[in-house]
C-alpha cells in the first residue's frame, strides 16, 4: 500500500528447468479468499512455507513461532487454544506421517529377497565344491594348501557376484523409470527426491560393494567345506 491507495501487482513467471514443487505441479496461481473464507478461523487445510534468514538456524524460527501461536491462543481462544505452531524443514514438512514405516518395509523386504537369493547361491556352491571333492583333494595331495584353496574359491565367488552386478544395475534402471514415470504425483509429493531417483554412481559403487561382500560371507562356507575333504575316501 502506498498512502491510502492499494496497488495490486500481477506477476508472471517460468520457472527454472528442474524446479517441481510440489511434485507433480505444473501452474502455480494466486491464492484468493472471499471475505468469508478470509475471516474463518478454523480452516486449517493450507501449508506454510518459508525460508530462513541466512545466519539464522531452525531453533530461532521455531522459538518465534511458538511466541506467535501463544499470541493467537491469547487473541482467539475459541480457535486457538490447544494448537501448537511448529517449524520443519521442507524434506520433514512434506512428508506424510506413514511413509517411514513403509520405508522400513520396503528395506526389510531387500534384504530378505537378497538374504534369500544369497542362501540360494550359497546351497549351488556347496553343491558344485561336492562335486569338485575329487579335483581339490588331489591338489591338497600335491601340496596345495587350504589356503590356496580357499583364496581360488572365494576369488570364483566374487567374479561370479560381479558378473551380476550389470544385470543387477540395468533390471534397477528399468525399475526405477518405470516407478518415477507412473507413481501418482499425490503419492511422490510425500517422498524428497522422487522423481530424482537413478542410477548413479553412488548406487553403482554400493552394489559392486555389496556384491562383493556378499560374495565374502556366503562363499566362505562353501570354500572351507571344500577345502577340506577326506583325502582317503575321496581318492
Amino acid at each position: 500500500r502506498s498512502g491510502n491507495a492499494a496497488v495490486n501487482a500481477s506477476w508472471v513467471g517460468i520457472a527454472p528447468p528442474g524446479f517441481d514443487f510440489p511434485m507433480g505441479a505444473q501452474i502455480w496461481a494466486p491464492l484468493s479468499f472471499s471475505a468469508d473464507a478470509a475471516a474463518n478461523r478454523r480452516a486449517t487445510y493450507l501449508t506454510g512455507i518459508g525460508r530462513l534468514t541466512p545466519g539464522r538456524t531452525l531453533e530461532e524460527a521455531q522459538a518465534q513461532m511458538a511466541a506467535i501461536g501463544e499470541r493467537l491462543a491469547r487473541d482467539h481462544p475459541d480457535t486457538s487454544t490447544g494448537r501448537e505452531l511448529r517449524v520443519y524443514t521442507l524434506g520433514d514438512g512434506m512428508m506424510d506421517i506413514g511413509l517411514g514405516p513403509i520405508l522400513s518395509l520396503w528395506y526389510a523386504s531387500a534384504c530378505f529377497v537378497l538374504l534369500i537369493a544369497c542362501a540360494n547361491v550359497a546351497s549351488l556352491l556347496l553343491a558344485r565344491g561336492a562335486e569338485r571333492q575329487r579335483e581339490m583333494a588331489v591338489r591338497l595331495a600335491i601340496g596345495a594348501s587350504r589356503g590356496r584353496i580357499v583364496r581360488e574359491l572365494l576369488i570364483e565367488s566374487g567374479l561370479l557376484a560381479l558378473a551380476a552386478v550389470p544385470a543387477a544395475l540395468a533390471v534397477a534402471w528399468f525399475a526405477l523409470t518405470m516407478i518415477v514415470a507412473y507413481m501418482p504425483a499425490r503419492i511422490a509429493r510425500f517422498v524428497a527426491g522422487w522423481h530424482a531417483m537413478d542410477v548413479d554412481l553412488r548406487l553403482i559403487g554400493f552394489t559392486s560393494a555389496l556384491a562383493v561382500l556378499t560374495a565374502l560371507i556366503f562363499g566362505l562356507i562353501p570354500a572351507l567345506q571344500a577345502s577340506r575333504p577326506r583325502l582317503a575316501e575321496t581318492l
